[in-house]
């Protein structure tokens, strides 16, 4: 498997941390997952991704940035 690696400000890392906290994640599989989720939707630009991560998005509210999570997931256990 390969490794990757980005940078961030220490804002945006506390929320990804504190995301992947509340789900019970690794922090590498929440990553890992999010950015999965985000290549679904290919009509998104990475400005508009990072939005969602960041709260700065410019999406409609009426648009769908990425889909739900799905909680039920085994793997979030």
């Amino acid at each position: 498997m390969s490794t990757l690696s980005f940078h961030t400000d220490p804002a945006l890392e506390k929320r990804i941390r504190a995301a992947a906290k509340k789900r019970g994640m690794p922090l590498s599989s929440f990553i890992k997952e999010t950015v999965e989720r985000s290549l679904e939707s290919p009509r998104l630009k990475g400005s508009d991704v990072r939005g969602i991560v960041s709260g700065k998005s410019r999406l409609k509210p009426e648009d769908a940035g990425l889909p739900p999570w799905n909680e039920s997931d085994p793997l979030l256990r």
